[in-house]
Parts: C-alpha cells; sequence; structure tokens
C-alpha cells in the first residue's frame, strides 16, 4: 500500500458531495480505491492482497493487482487490471509520447 487516509468530504460526478459517510482512500501501485464505511459490529479488520486469480472458463491462473478488505460484517473487494492490458496501455502512453511534435 503507496498511501491511505479519511476523506472529510467525497464528490459525485452528479456534482453532490458527502461528507457524513466515514470514507478512506486507498492507493496501491496498480489502482486506488474510496471505500465508504457504514457503522457495522465490532469484528476483524483484516487486508488481503490478491496475488493471482483462476479464470475458470479459459483454465489459466493470471497475475494483477487487487485486495479484499473486510471490516466487522462488511468486506469490499477490488482488482486490478490483467497485467496483458496494463502493458498494453504503457506500451500506447510511450507510443503517445514519441508522436509528439
Amino acid at each position: 500500500m503507496l498511501g491511505c487516509f479519511r476523506r472529510r468530504c467525497i464528490s459525485f460526478a452528479n456534482g453532490e458531495s458527502d461528507e457524513q459517510t466515514i470514507v478512506y482512500w486507498f492507493q496501491s501501485r496498480n489502482f486506488t480505491i474510496d471505500l465508504r464505511l457504514q457503522p457495522s459490529a465490532p469484528g476483524p479488520l483484516v487486508g488481503l492482497q490478491l496475488l493471482q486469480d483462476y479464470d475458470e472458463g479459459i483454465g489459466r491462473w493470471s497475475t494483477r493487482g487487487g485486495g479484499l478488505i473486510i471490516c466487522g460484517d462488511h468486506a469490499a473487494q477490488v482488482l486490478g487490471r490483467p497485467a496483458d492490458v496494463t502493458s498494453r496501455i504503457f506500451l500506447a502512453r510511450q507510443t503517445a509520447g514519441r508522436q509528439r511534435p
């Protein structure tokens, strides 16, 4: 994890803002998330990092960023882009940078 902080306010695409909901922002190397927390029963706070996932449809393991956060009776899952998508984006950005005048 590269960063984590509690937001004072979160703004939405429709222009509305929320200052009441507890929202934490998390950043890792491959993704960022806003996690909205609601009051919950006391319980564990667990964070797990996804190392690989298995696609039963194609019968193949792949590597991507992601994670699972469990807090009391709530859970949140985040999946990053598969490595081949991330490398295609990186190559496209490099190519676009070379084509600028």
